[in-house]
């Protein structure tokens, strides 16, 4: 991209004889500009001259963020100056977050960046003799750039306020800070390649000031000014060239007139017509409606008729409220396109209120850590308004353990339900807040004076497994909630007083669960289930709002939370499982009510809490027990222990290895960091699928994922889709290169068969150097039981089979582990000590190896191994 930039600005004076009748006649200066480069997400293939993504995210989706104008002036230019330099890219520090989740982010650039010109703060529109004149430094490309933008629309009605000269080093610069320009230059209109699917960009401004000044090769080649015969060709150009997909930018600025709304509207409806399948219009003063225009072809175009401006200097007053433009495209297997699309408020925040960056996004998933929420909220409410009905607000949330509990019912409903009465005196104190409801807590993390408080700790048999912390009376009486739920009165808070909070605190739960209907996933196993989970989260939401926590949520405490957390708005509930403890997974499917009960693996995991691994089977098989009328289990037919059950449900079996699974997959291979393969569903129908994961594990994790959503009836594109954007999370499965090492880390948890798989993954990475090894660092293996030795050997004879070059051990169980291996060809090192460790791994270590670091969490191989040598990589 920097060579095609180059290229061009080398050939500009030839370009401006070619197209200029009359330049600005104020002398050349060219600006001292030197910053880091932010590198490109997209390079231009010569043979097909198409913007290819570098790294492909995805297969057949691409998410687009569509933004509208970012203009310029002095006093945006004067913020930006440091001493002698110009920074920018704090200035899009806030909207960096959703810009660069995009695949494909296009903004409308309103002014030129012609650095051999003046900058508007040197220039006034009188001394420029052109009538008006807008130039900004090349820095603020830098700072677009470092904001996530991927390609800008540079057709406005001020592109030959610096001339010929200036509209070409324009589009030169734009190239050169590693986006690509449409609308503006010698170029013709970008056709990108995003996922597999081919998206045309196309810019036209309804006016253009100063086309006196060019030829009338210039006004054809070099400008575009809108005209529906001329958008009609340049679109159909770009579907001879392969589009699918063509989004338009129409700016609507003019000097001699206001395109009002029905100007703008009637205009887009022309571009529509012209071919365009999506099109924003840029009036830089004003956020207007979206709406939707059925064309004469029959095809359904959205128009957003303004989305105002993104950025300009701080404290105009149209500068408050924008939006940006989420716009997921489709291609299902049968080849069409379909779309769907939502807008993220953004706005400005006042300083003193915290704001640290002039533009940041009002949304809680991408909003900025320090935008403030009350003027979060005032934004999104005025964008909503201003957008209309026909577009509704991103959907995208984030859910953690501490995300607050929604309020489902009021002091007099949990009275009623448990048939406990409050007393007089609590009746007083609870006024009329008896009758509006309150979120239901019973973790410290959620209590705060607003909810109803279940105050209890709680333990179902002998293992500390079952045990979590809960609400004190004392934390209780400190904090002042709303109301209690306990085992006797709480001094200061109206207080519900039964025998045995938890059970108290389970009817709650099963009544809330009772009042919603989405279609619910539940998934445990041995290992594979938080994978599986995190796959399914990937899957659904792409279906639909689904209530799907991140993180580890598994046990019965955080699972009643997360059903707390229910809304009408939830069509899919995604429930992770442990299963760990006798009839924990019974207690929590009863609670849960899944429609699906996905089983990934049972291996000797949990014998410290199981005793044998009869009961795990049937301690895991008991997830089905809670299932809706017919419901099904999901099983795993590849392992030993499933593929024998015959549990009295309706049973789904998927495998890799058996060919009498419902679900298979086939052809199953490693191509550099990716798993690819194809699903057989029951019918027979096949499907390509990519995983960004390394692991026939990780296959089937998929292939659970792929019948669950098949019984929810997802189509099987929105599947391949979610599933090709599936990315481990920091510390499970997670391989990341770094100065010429490749990291396998893997230290989340640890177990026989969960050892085993990654070892066996660790034999399919490719090194990053020539004669670089394969390193496996293990800690010990936790929850083994009377199991503890016998399995970390196991481990030490089935790593000794393996092609290995190196182990390094720590812990007292794989001690065991590195006693067998000493009797095969692997160096062994073992210590007990992290620092011994590390000091033995940087000595042995070399680029080019790659590294497997493997351990139960409770090791913390992580944070006393990993960072101390490679640094927070994770």
């Amino acid at each position: 991209m920097d060579a095609l930039g180059t290229a061009l600005s080398e050939n500009i004076e030839d370009l401006v004889r070619q197209f200029s009748i009359e330049e600005p006649r104020f002398a050349m200066q060219y600006q001292n500009a030197s910053l880091e480069k932010v590198p490109s997400n997209f390079y231009l293939d010569p043979i097909s001259n198409t913007w290819k993504q570098v790294e492909p995210s995805a297969i057949g989706e691409a998410n687009l963020i569509l933004a509208g104008s970012l203009m310029y002036d002095r006093l945006l230019e004067s913020y930006a100056n440091v001493g002698d330099r110009f920074q920018f890219r704090h200035l899009f520090g806030g909207l960096r977050d959703v810009l660069t989740r995009a695949d494909l982010s296009v903004g409308s650039l309103g002014v030129a960046v012609a650095d051999m010109y003046p900058t508007v703060s040197r220039m006034t529109h009188t001394l420029s003799g052109r009538g008006h004149y807008s130039n900004a430094r090349v820095e603020y490309l830098d700072g677009i750039r470092f904001g996530g933008f991927d390609a800008l629309a540079l057709a406005n009605v001020h592109n030959l306020d610096a001339g010929a000269r200036g509209a070409l080093a324009t589009e030169a610069n734009v190239l050169a800070r590693g986006m690509v320009p449409a609308g503006l230059g010698v170029h013709e209109s970008p056709l990108f390649e995003v996922n597999g699917i081919s998206i045309g960009l196309v810019s036209f401004s309804a006016a253009i000031n100063l086309q006196s000044t060019l030829t009338d090769d210039g006004r054809t080649k070099l400008v575009r000014e809108f005209a529906q015969e001329r958008a009609r060709l340049e679109i159909q150009a770009l579907r001879e060239r392969g589009a699918k997909f063509i989004i338009g930018y129409l700016d609507t600025q003019s000097n001699d007139r206001r395109y009002k709304l029905n100007d703008r509207e009637r205009l887009a409806r022309e571009f529509a017509e012209a071919g365009a399948d999506y099109i924003v219009c840029t009036e830089p003063r004003t956020m207007s409606r979206y709406s939707k225009f059925r064309a004469s072809d029959g095809r359904v175009v959205p128009i957003a008729s303004s989305l105002g401006t993104v950025l300009a200097g701080i404290g105009l007053p149209y500068t408050r409220v924008s939006a940006l433009l989420s716009v997921t495209i489709r291609q299902r297997e049968d080849g069409a396109i379909e779309y769907e699309d939502s807008y993220i408020p953004i706005g400005r925040q006042a300083y003193d209120k915290g704001g640290l960056s002039p533009v940041a996004v009002a949304h809680q998933f991408y909003a900025h850590r320090k935008f403030d929420s009350a003027a979060g909220m005032e934004v999104q409410q005025k964008a909503e308004k201003i957008l209309g009905s026909e577009i509704g607000l991103n959907g995208q949330r984030r859910i953690s353990n501490v995300t607050p509990v929604r309020p489902q019912l009021t002091p007099k409903e949990i009275s009623q339900l448990l048939s406990v009465q409050f007393s007089p005196r609590d009746l007083k104190i609870l006024g009329d807040r008896l009758e509006k409801a309150v979120p239901v807590v019973a973790t410290p993390d959620l209590l705060n004076e607003d909810v109803c408080a279940v105050s209890m700790t709680y333990k179902r048999g002998e293992s500390s497994r079952n045990f979590f912390k809960g609400i004190s009376h004392g934390q209780v009486i400190e904090t002042s909630p709303v109301m209690a739920i306990a085992t006797k009165s709480l001094k200061g808070v109206p207080t519900l007083i039964v025998e045995k909070p938890w059970d108290a605190y389970m009817q709650l739960i099963k009544a809330v669960r009772d009042w919603y209907n989405p279609f619910t996933v539940a998934v445990t196993g041995t290992a594979g289930k938080t994978t599986t989970k995190d796959m399914l989260g990937m899957v659904f939401p792409r279906a639909g709002q689904t209530m799907h926590i991140t993180g580890n949520g598994n046990t019965e405490i955080r699972g009643a939370a997360s059903i707390m957390r229910l809304s009408p708005k939830d069509r899919y509930y995604i429930q992770e499982v442990h299963g760990a403890t006798p009839g924990s997974s019974k207690a929590h499917s009863e609670m849960v009510k899944p429609d699906v009960a996905i089983i990934t693996s049972i291996g000797e995991g949990h014998l410290e809490q199981m005793g044998t691994i009869e009961n795990i089977v049937q301690g895991k098989l008991e997830i089905a027990d809670g299932l809706t009328e017919g419901g099904v289990l999901v099983l795993n037919n590849d392992n030993e222990y499933l593929k024998s059950v015959d549990p009295a449900v309706n049973v789904i079996r998927y495998g890799i290895d058996d060919e009498s699974a419902d679900y298979r997959a086939i052809n199953v291979r490693t191509v550099g960091e990716s798993m690819e393969f194809e699903v057989v569903e029951p019918g027979g129908d096949r499907h390509f699928v990519r995983l960004n994961v390394l692991g026939k594990h990780n296959v089937s994790n998929a292939l659970a994922t792929f019948a669950a959503a098949r019984q929810a009836l997802i189509p099987a594109h929105i599947i391949i889709a979610g599933l090709s954007r599936y990315r481990p999370s920091s510390i499970r499965q997670n391989v990341i290169e770094t100065g010429g090492y490749k990291v396998f880390l893997d230290a989340f948890n640890s177990n026989v068969l969960s050892m085993t798989l990654a070892v066996e993954t660790l034999q399919s990475l490719e090194n990053p150097r020539p004669g670089g090894r394969r390193v496996v660092v293990m800690g010990d293996m936790g929850e083994q039981g009377d199991k503890f030795v016998e399995n970390h050997q196991l481990i030490g004879d089935r790593i000794a089979k393996c092609l290995v070059d190196q182990f390094f051990g720590i812990g007292e169980g794989v001690s065991h582990t590195a006693d067998r291996l000493r009797n095969s060809e692997i160096p062994v090192f073992h210590t007990m000590d992290p620092e011994e460790l590390i000091r033995a791994l940087s000595s042995e270590l070399r680029p080019g190896d790659v590294i497997l670091f493997k351990a139960s969490g409770a090791v913390n191989l992580t944070k006393l191994v990993v960072y101390p040598l490679f640094g927070v990589i994770a």
